[in-house]
């Protein structure tokens, strides 16, 4: 259970990141992908869809809030009520943020608008905006709405089902209509380059505090590696009893989980204290226990 003390901190926390998320998928929807004119895929796309048609005259807060309502009313139906309470929270204020940034620029005369002439440079930005806005989101247990809230639904109902190709579809569809609606190819590329650039960063701030290098040494005299292991790098190592086939004879298998930052001294003690071993190095998508962190 936890103490009061880590609750308020947990509630801190969370708040401070959905301040966050939404302020960065604000600045990604209204500086980059609103004035360059393409509208990545989900309820955002079709917001940015309808203010571009609009030529601004509906902001796409607005948009935004209303094509979530019905949404989130499923969620706070079906799903968990504190990823509710944390999706509506973003939706909400990311709808307010993009209202004011369209006001601000009209009582300031700033124009926070980003339009370069390699339109490509505003996908990316978004993409980056947009995939840490996700990710931050998603490590405090909610979401950005749209297609995330009915990806959750499908999930719980049919555990199965393929949810990256429902919701690759959906994007699609949106992606297409807006090339229709704005008659430009260009569009559908800038949107895959977002859509993809987002995924990516968000793969990797999520995946990035669990991922592990590991190593697998074959060595005959394993405790001096393995101290060096211990006492140099302070990573723990385990010894399991291997045979090999081609040659019939008993060897030792040393098993070593280290950071990514650890990796050039970790090759460094192979050379050093271990010449004549076999080593073969994969990662290890998510690490689980003492050393690594747990969320």
């Amino acid at each position: 259970m936890k103490t009061k003390k880590q609750k308020v901190l947990s509630l801190l926390i969370a708040i401070l990141a959905i301040i966050f998320s939404s302020i960065l998928r604000a600045i990604a929807i209204h500086a980059f992908i609103i004035p360059n004119k393409f509208a990545p895929g989900g309820i955002t796309g079709i917001a940015a869809i309808i203010e571009i048609i609009s030529g601004g005259k509906i902001n796409s807060g607005y948009s935004l809030f209303l094509l979530n309502v019905p949404l989130l009313f499923l969620a706070f139906r079906y799903l968990n009520w504190k990823f509710a309470i944390k999706t509506l929270s973003a939706i909400i204020l990311v709808s307010i943020l993009l209202v004011l940034l369209g006001k601000l620029e009209v009582w300031t005369g700033i124009n926070f608008k980003y339009t370069p002439n390699e339109r490509i440079l505003a996908a990316l930005a978004g993409g980056v905006l947009g995939g840490a806005a996700l990710a931050t989101m998603l490590k405090i247990g909610g979401s950005s709405g749209g297609t995330d809230i009915v990806a959750a639904l499908v999930n719980k109902k049919y555990a199965a089902t393929s949810i990256s190709r429902f919701i690759f579809m959906f994007d699609a569809v949106i992606v297409l209509a807006s090339a229709l609606i704005l008659k430009s190819l260009d569009p559908i590329m800038l949107s895959i380059v977002e859509m993809f650039v987002g995924s990516r960063v968000s793969e990797s701030i999520i995946q990035g505090f669990k991922t592990a290098i590991k190593f697998e040494i074959i060595i005959d005299e394993p405790d001096k590696l393995a101290n060096v292991i211990m006492t140099k790098l302070n990573r723990g190592v385990t010894c399991i009893k291997a045979k090999g086939m081609h040659t019939n004879t008993e060897h030792n298998v040393l098993i070593c989980l280290v950071r990514k930052r650890q990796l050039s001294a970790m090759h460094d003690l192979l050379k050093e204290y271990a010449p004549n071993s076999f080593t073969y190095i994969s990662q290890a998508n998510e690490v689980i226990g003492k050393g690594f962190p747990s969320s």
